[in-house]
């Protein structure tokens, strides 16, 4: 498991150590490498060889460290607990299919453990994280995004950005091919 904070309360460090140290003496085997004040390759170079990677747990979103650990293959977790400042990205985007495990403060032991002693869905969660970046954070899905500004912004075509990611509402976008 790895935590690579760049600013440990807003990630909630603290209690992610705790929880980790809870864990231990439940009796898990846990090795937890908490990634601080490294150069990137170096970082990549643990993501690599690690399974779990804790995001953040306090901040209500997921940053680029959780596109990053998806795309290495991590099962990730990161504070996506529905609120009113993410409910609103599961209805107008694709928030609803993203496979990262939602744990804040309260709930990230009990997250945390179930997917420790459950390899499997360990498995599941890193396939379709890969396949998550692919889709939404990948190339194809920056060309589609910034092609659809440009239309926008330079030609003005008439695409309704807002809603570019509308689950209902995208099936007008024929050419949609991420």
């Amino acid at each position: 498991i790895i935590h690579t904070p760049n600013h440990k309360g807003f990630k909630g460090t603290e209690f992610i150590v705790n929880t980790i140290e809870r864990l231990k003496t439940k009796g898990l085997k846990i090795d937890f490498r908490l990634c601080e004040k490294m150069p990137n390759s170096q970082i990549k170079e643990i993501m690599l060889q690690s399974d779990i990677l804790i995001e953040q747990i306090i901040a209500n979103t997921y940053s680029l460290n959780a596109i990053e650990g998806l795309a290495t293959g991590l099962t990730v977790i990161s504070n996506l607990q529905a609120s009113q400042n993410t409910k609103i990205f599961e209805h107008y985007s694709y928030l609803s299919e993203c496979p990262i495990q939602s744990a804040n403060i309260d709930s990230l032991e009990i997250v945390l453990e179930k997917i420790i002693v459950n390899p499997h869905l360990r498995n599941e969660l890193q396939l379709k994280g890969i396949e998550y970046v692919n889709k939404y954070h990948g190339e194809k899905a920056a060309q589609f995004l910034f092609e659809n500004i440009y239309q926008k912004i330079w030609y003005k075509k008439n695409i309704d950005l807002m809603n570019l990611y509308h689950p209902i509402q995208r099936s007008h976008y024929e050419n949609i091919s991420f």
